[in-house]
């Protein structure tokens, strides 16, 4: 009896279990399916953050080199460049740059320029220019020129002054003038210089740069401004007063603004690095009922009012506290970036690398102008275009000082760019590839090459 209990117990154990695995099978098998889909929609994601990367990646490097099948090679406008011999200068200082980034490639940018040819026929322009210039010259350890076309014989710039300016700043900045001069149909290359020493105090470092492109200057062959110190603090030495170029610069970015704005109330404006120049042009048009300043943000935070922000008062402020105006106004602040995730109809970019990547997303305005050079990474274009938000190069809004380079004033300034504004705002791959291409034209036209890169940070 005993042993049949004990035999009938494992039985009903063994179907019981037997029932227990055929009933739980089924949840088991869903579970599984779960995970599975769960793990596939993960990769699918991430699959798909790879490849929009990758498309970012690829349209910023698109942006930053110019396409040999975009735009049509235009006829020659004038002859070619003179080639002339170049003058004689300084020899330069063998003390080494203290930036590693300069140390880099020294070797190549500071060799003998090759010795000069004879100059090319007026009916095409050279296919095989040769140096005049050093695409890097070397007055002393801390004072340079830069030169982007180095077989064009006449440059046009500025001049800077900063304890730690590093020569790849001005490369970008001669890469823009050459651009710019193009947009003007200017036959000149880019040529910036730059020392390394305070705006208050040039010393040596602005002596020897001085003594270096004294013969340039009077021989015509560059003309220049000084970008960030007093007109008359280089010895021997012309520049154009910084006063004019300012004017002109506020005038072209006022076109710019204009050209963007509609005509249904006052267009609301943000400002990141906000300056004295953006200021100025938005006035005339605030006064005009045309837009208002609703944000704007300094190193430290940013202002904000719906109702827009009194300019005037920061105007007072700027002049107060330059690097940081904010230090000047007793109000509420919220972060640095504010100005950015503020909603507008234009966000202005006021300073270099002021809109990378990183904080495109937050950018809630429909118009981004870049106001200053270098302003908006070449990822951070192409991301705002594929969210449909109209990008401008700092290109256009900053040809103001080229204008006043070449002998024009505000009125100029701001004619020759409302006219280029209104001929790239249409381009179907917005304004900012709109401007390179236009440039690009004319270069091809009177120097048959154009640069391996465009004037992107």
């Amino acid at each position: 009896m005993f042993e049949a209990t004990f035999v009938f117990a494992v039985v009903f154990i063994v179907l019981l279990l037997i029932a227990m695995a055929w009933a739980s099978g089924p949840a088991r098998d869903e579970s599984r399916l779960r995970r599975e889909q769960a793990a596939q929609e993960r990769a699918a994601r991430a699959r798909a953050q790879i490849e929009r990367k990758r498309q970012d990646e690829a349209a910023a490097a698109r942006a930053s080199s110019p396409s040999s099948e975009r735009a049509e090679p235009a006829a020659p406008a004038a002859p070619a460049p003179e080639t002339v011999p170049p003058p004689e200068t300084p020899a330069a200082s063998s003390a080494a740059s203290t930036d590693p980034t300069e140390e880099a490639g020294s070797t190549a940018e500071t060799a003998p320029a090759s010795p000069a040819p004879a100059a090319a026929p007026a009916s095409a322009p050279s296919s095989d220019p040769k140096p005049i210039h050093k695409p890097l010259t070397k007055y002393s350890a801390g004072s340079w020129m830069v030169w982007d076309m180095p077989d064009v014989a006449v440059g046009a710039g500025l001049v800077a002054a900063a304890p730690g300016l590093l020569q790849s700043e001005g490369k970008l900045v001669a890469r823009t003038f050459t651009y710019q001069l193009a947009m003007l149909d200017e036959h000149r290359s880019g040529a910036v210089g730059g020392i390394k020493a305070s705006p208050d105090a040039l010393g040596d470092e602005g002596a020897a740069w001085s003594q270096g492109v004294s013969e340039l200057i009077a021989a015509d062959r560059w003309t220049g401004y000084a970008a960030n110190f007093a007109q008359g603090a280089l010895d021997g030495v012309a520049l154009l007063d910084g006063e004019t170029v300012f004017e002109a610069e506020a005038a072209s970015l006022r076109a710019v603004i204009t050209e963007v704005l509609a005509d249904d109330g006052p267009a609301r404006v943000s400002a990141i690095g906000l300056n004295k120049r953006i200021v100025v042009a938005l006035a005339e048009l605030a006064a005009e009922g045309r837009v208002k300043l609703v944000a704007a943000s300094s190193p430290s935070g940013t202002l904000a009012s719906p109702d827009g922000l009194d300019l005037t008062s920061l105007s007072a402020a700027l002049d107060a506290h330059p690097t940081d105006w904010l230090q000047g106004i007793d109000e509420t602040t919220g972060p640095a970036w504010g100005a950015l995730s503020t909603p507008c109809d234009v966000l202005l970019v006021g300073r270099t690398l002021g809109l990378t990547h990183e904080f495109q997303e937050r950018v809630l305005a429909k118009t981004v102008i870049g106001v200053t050079d270098g302003a908006v990474s070449p990822r951070a274009l192409a991301q705002l275009q594929r969210r449909g938000i109209v990008v401008w190069s700092d290109l256009v809004a900053t040809l103001g000082r080229v204008v006043a380079l070449l002998g024009g004033g505000p009125a100029d300034a701001f004619g020759q760019t409302a006219a280029i504004a209104h001929a790239v705002g249409s381009h179907v791959d917005g304004p900012t590839i709109g401007t390179f291409e236009m440039a690009e034209a004319t270069l091809r036209g009177w120097h048959g090459d154009i640069p391996v890169s465009r004037p992107l940070p």
